[in-house]
């Protein structure tokens, strides 16, 4: 088995782990269901790999880090309309630069991290993420969440990363 598409079926179970015993699966579409849970670590188990669409179903939890274990990616990861939340994973910067990456209208928060083939997505793959800022986006992010900017020190504006230590006891 080289190509499985079970799209639009409304399968509303976690993905059935016996699933990644098709170790010889290039291409896997599951999108357009109701599958819920977390998408399983088993997933890695399908090395072959190069297409991977889980979009608009009810996936929920951390996007799984392990996912850059599958190197044979070259086409589309699509994860857009799910319910995934957490950051993005700074490892998705390993993902090939060939590779289209969909993450769309999920809950996503905070930075993207600016490391590796993420640098090269376009806005289009964040889109949709209300509480995500920082490039490719148009949404700045806090300070907080951006350590390549230093505050400013009211106490000193001469120097924004040591206090005025002149005077102090």
């Amino acid at each position: 088995l080289r190509r499985l598409s079970l799209s639009n079926n409304n399968f509303s179970k976690p993905i059935p782990l016996n699933l990644f015993n098709a170790t010889s699966l290039l291409s896997l579409d599951l999108s357009h269901n109701a599958l819920s849970g977390q998408i399983p670590a088993e997933i890695t188990h399908l090395r072959n790999l190069v297409f991977l669409d889980l979009s608009s179903n009810m996936l929920n939890g951390s996007l799984p880090a392990e996912l850059t274990e599958l190197t044979q990616l070259a086409g589309t990861v699509n994860l857009s309309y799910n319910c995934f939340s957490g950051k993005v994973p700074a490892s998705y910067g390993r993902f090939p630069v060939m590779v289209s990456l969909d993450l769309r209208h999920n809950n996503l928060t905070g930075k993207i991290p600016q490391v590796g083939s993420l640098l090269n997505q376009g806005p289009t793959a964040f889109a949709g993420n209300p509480n995500l800022c920082g490039f490719p986006l148009s949404t700045p992010c806090p300070e907080a969440q951006n350590p390549n900017v230093l505050p400013s020190n009211p106490e000193n504006p001469n120097n924004p990363r040591k206090p005025d230590l002149v005077g102090d006891e």
